[in-house]
């Protein structure tokens, strides 16, 4: 039987948000919306993949991440240390045919992911180096993201409101730089009319001619 401390180790990994099954997909979006923003200039290189292709791409890298086995070392019955109960929790997971992508979050991915096997996962079905290419980028991509706690990007992956606090954030951030630059330019536009006066409008040239003869 757990005892409590096992059992609230446990808990640690699986109560972490939001579930790698769900990073999975924020990331898919992301790196779309990120290949259409930069058009063909992603990666070291011009190379693109279609939607689809970049969901294959993500299939492959959930199906190695599910069917990977945490590696175990020694007897991990009486074991409390991250490692122990990450392999004891991620195998029971895997012994009930569950997903491990369903089951556990960022920590859990973090502590697997130097194990996994990937460049073996892509090779049947991404052969050309165009295609090799784009799968090290997609990859580098992840796996920045899933080890980086500063960047605003990752926010968008790994916070547990599965992003919706930055992206609120960043559609804030766009309203008040067009609010900024509308008011700059109006600014502009008044200071140029301080400053030129009304001699310098088509309409009263005249007027303010007349006006100085008469001093």
């Amino acid at each position: 039987m757990a005892s409590l401390e096992q059992t609230r180790d446990d808990m640690f990994f699986l109560n972490e948000h939001p579930k790698v099954n769900e990073a999975l997909k924020s990331f898919t979006s992301w790196i779309m919306a990120k290949q259409q923003v930069q058009e063909t200039k992603v990666g070291h290189g011009h190379q693109t993949l279609a939607p689809t292709q970049i969901l294959a791409l993500t299939r492959i890298l959930s199906k190695a991440i599910n069917q990977h086995v945490y590696p175990i070392e020694g007897d991990l019955s009486g074991q409390c240390d991250s490692a122990a109960t990450l392999a004891r929790v991620w195998n029971e997971i895997q012994t009930r045919r569950e997903k491990p992508t369903k089951w556990l979050g960022r920590t859990s991915l973090q502590m697997a992911w130097k194990d996994l096997d990937l460049k073996q996962a892509y090779v049947k079905s991404f052969q050309t180096e165009e295609q090799q290419e784009f799968v090290q980028y997609f990859l580098g991509e992840f796996e920045r993201l899933l080890y980086v706690e500063s960047s605003s990007d990752a926010k968008l992956v790994w916070d547990a409101d599965g992003g919706v606090g930055e992206l609120t954030k960043r559609a804030q951030e766009r309203q008040d730089r067009a609010k900024e630059a509308t008011e700059y330019t109006w600014a502009n536009r008044k200071n140029s009319l301080e400053r030129n006066e009304i001699s310098d409008l088509p309409l009263y040239r005249e007027r303010a001619f007349i006006e100085e003869i008469e001093d």
